[in-house]
């Protein structure tokens, strides 16, 4: 598993910089890249069950994942879903998104989360 696109690494763990916080698809170039053999699982956690948080505050700004055509809803827990056809190998470049819901009535600052992704055989 790789990722490609507008990150950094800082400490071991990538940061991604989705900017300006507005509803819909944030405009961040990313894609999950997958090298398989077979059907696999990608599983995406969120720290805070899908919500942006500023700081230690009570502030949050919702939001979803999405790989390829699939959407991650991250409340209670990891989603999970299944890729791939299983014909042999296959490279796989998959969009990865980050989808901001309402940001109206928020305060002004720096949100952020912490995300899990992992990809398992199936």
């Amino acid at each position: 598993m790789g990722l490609s696109g507008a990150f950094e690494v800082y400490g071991g763990q990538v940061s991604v910089d989705l900017g300006r916080l507005e509803p819909g698809v944030a405009p961040v170039p990313l894609q999950l890249r997958v090298q398989s053999t077979r059907r696999y699982r990608i599983s995406v956690q969120s720290l805070h069950n899908g919500n942006l948080r500023l700081g230690d505050s009570n502030w949050t700004v919702p939001y979803q994942v999405s790989v390829g055509d699939r959407t991650f809803t991250l409340t209670g827990g990891a989603t999970e879903h299944l890729f791939g056809s299983g014909n042999g190998y296959r490279r796989e470049s998959l969009p990865l998104s980050f989808i901001v819901g309402p940001t109206n009535e928020r305060r002004a600052g720096s949100y952020s989360d912490v995300v899990s992704i992992a990809v398992a055989p199936q």
